[in-house]
């Protein structure tokens, strides 16, 4: 038997996929340098997640390796300023858990050609 729970935003739908106790889960992470906590709660806010389906790191590595180390059953969302975007991208772009990436841009001028080949790249805001 299959349940599908969902809550809308906004922005996305989050949901969770049950299936005989296997579980999808939507993870949303955050790459950014800055530590503006208040930013990263209202964006929490605004997808509705709780903190367990919200993670945030200020370090390209450790989020890459958290991303690399996710079960493939779950699906990532990736926020990432653009600061870091042509590092991590291209070496995480084609794994199974990352259903998005949505590059925050910190300046006005974004234009980026490179990101055309990567389809999972959906939104500059």
């Amino acid at each position: 038997m299959t349940s599908i729970s969902e809550s809308s935003s906004s922005h996305e739908s989050v949901y969770a996929v049950s299936k005989n106790n296997n579980c999808r889960r939507l993870l949303l992470i955050w790459l950014d340098h800055s530590s503006d906590f208040q930013e990263k709660i209202d964006i929490l806010k605004e997808f509705r997640l709780s903190k367990n389906n919200f993670q945030t790191f200020t370090e390209l590595e450790q989020c890459k390796n958290h991303i690399q180390t996710t079960p493939s059953q779950h699906r990532i969302t990736l926020i990432i300023r653009d600061y870091f975007s042509q590092q991590l991208i291209p070496e995480i772009h084609d794994l199974v858990q990352i259903s998005s990436i949505y590059i925050y841009c910190t300046n006005e001028q974004c234009h980026y050609s490179w990101i055309e080949k990567y389809p999972k790249v959906i939104l500059l805001i």
